[in-house]
């Protein structure tokens, strides 16, 4: 029993270290809350802003026209249950579907010095700008 628990514990430890590690070196893998921060942070251009928005939906309408065979045999299976939770989903993915994949995908849209300069004030870290050539 001990012996469960420690290499347990000792997984999630090694995880979050990779984890960390992983992110460090590759400049932010895929952070959903740097992207929501980058969403509210007003030197991000607006363009940007919403180029994100629209590819978030764009990947949402695509997953819904795939879901479409699944959720008809869903309503014909179960009428009342079926077509009550499939509006309800479906509700909730185009709410928060395209806000979650703009917050995925703004850090690389946007520029990539107001990207830097963000993460490093969200680092607390001082921005060294790239000279220019």
């Amino acid at each position: 029993m001990f012996r469960q628990i420690a290499s347990s514990v000792g997984r999630h430890f090694m995880r979050r270290v990779v984890a960390s590690n992983v992110q460090k070196a590759s400049g932010g893998a895929i952070d959903p809350k740097f992207g929501l921060r980058l969403l509210r942070d007003s030197r991000v251009p607006t363009k940007s802003k919403l180029a994100a928005l629209a590819l978030g939906l764009g990947v949402i309408f695509v997953l819904n026209i795939l879901e479409l065979p699944l959720e008809a045999a869903l309503a014909f299976l179960l009428p009342v249950i079926g077509v009550a939770t499939d509006v309800a989903f479906n509700g909730f993915e185009l709410l928060a579907g395209p806000l979650l994949i703009a917050s995925i995908t703004l850090q690389w849209i946007a520029p990539r010095d107001i990207v830097d300069k963000i993460r490093a004030e969200s680092e607390g870290r001082v921005y060294e700008a790239a000279p220019i050539k």
